[in-house]
């Protein structure tokens, strides 16, 4: 039996401690793995985690942003195999399918990574010539992003690089029916070097969805 804890601050954290909820395997009808279900007070660690970490993600330029993003891509090719497993185990999709899910996130992270430098304003031009109207295009700061079950690191996928290489840190709500290959992301998002704080993970029903207060 896995234990899961939540993903706070570059960590894994309580673990074995509060609420608790299990993972079922659909082929085999057992629970396999047992996470965590937030509290209130956990979902506001992990969104003041996320601020922490947003002041010096936001101070990285893109071409570092996309150097840690190509570095993700990199990882997630190399654990590809593993990875599906653990989604597949977690939400029963045939193992083909997943595995070319966790090659197509690691596309994903390097199309945004080819972004992240690309950021750019614009220069106005304005009737008076002595004039200068310029726009700078800046991160929102922590977001959340909730994903469903039935493609969990796809559907991560499709948003999380992006608000990364924008500047954006980010709080991640899975699905509480397949949270583990989430989880197990966060795992190579330590290899691939991500500050810590820059992705968080809080694990459970919609109480702790709605408990996010971004």
């Amino acid at each position: 039996m896995r234990n899961y804890g939540l993903y706070i601050g570059g960590e894994f954290v309580r673990a074995d401690t509060g609420p608790t909820f299990g993972s079922l395997n659909p082929y085999t009808g057992e629970i396999w793995a047992n996470l965590r279900e937030a509290t209130t007070e956990e979902v506001n660690m992990a969104v003041d985690a996320a601020s922490v970490a947003q002041k010096k993600w936001w101070a990285t330029n893109g071409a570092a942003r996309a150097e840690i993003l190509n570095h993700i891509a990199t990882v997630i090719t190399e654990n590809a195999a593993e990875m599906a497993i653990f989604e597949s185990t977690d939400n029963g999709k045939i193992i083909r399918e997943t595995r070319s899910q966790m090659l197509f996130a690691a596309r994903l992270f390097r199309f945004y990574a080819g972004y992240a430098d690309k950021l750019y304003g614009m220069t106005i031009p304005m009737d008076q010539t002595t004039m200068l109207d310029y726009t700078v295009r800046e991160p929102y700061g922590v977001v959340g992003l909730i994903t469903a079950w039935n493609s969990p690191i796809t559907l991560l996928c499709n948003k999380l690089p992006a608000a990364l290489a924008a500047g954006n840190c980010v709080v991640v709500k899975p699905s509480e029916h397949a949270s583990v290959s989430t989880l197990e992301l966060c795992n190579l998002f330590q290899k691939a070097g991500l500050p810590e704080g820059v992705v968080n993970v809080v694990t459970g029903g919609g109480n702790a969805g709605s408990a996010c207060r971004i």
